[in-house]
């Protein structure tokens, strides 16, 4: 029950955060907040804390260095990993 309860307070915070990012996105207030970091890192770490024994990372050649707003990088892969596995049917 703790774990259920813990996991919809989670989505909750995510609703609401999203909604909060929505108006200051539309009200040209949204500050993206870049600094040195590496995209295959952050990636790497959404999918290890998304983990329930359905994703797998799959290691790229590459140096993906960059100025990136980690924040909204891991918010954009969250997204898109909780769509594919509400969405995707189980398949890779």
């Amino acid at each position: 029950m703790i774990i259920s309860g813990q996991r919809q307070v989670h989505r909750l915070e995510r609703m609401i955060n999203s909604m909060m990012d929505l108006t200051l996105f539309d009200s040209g207030q949204l500050v993206l907040v870049k600094k040195p970091c590496c995209l295959k890192k952050i990636v790497q770490d959404v999918v290890t804390n998304l983990n329930n024994g359905s994703l797998q990372f799959v290691e790229t050649d590459g140096n993906f260095e960059g100025h990136w707003d980690q924040i909204r990088i891991e918010q954009v892969v969250s997204n898109i990993l909780h769509n594919a596995l509400k969405y995707g049917q189980g398949k890779p």
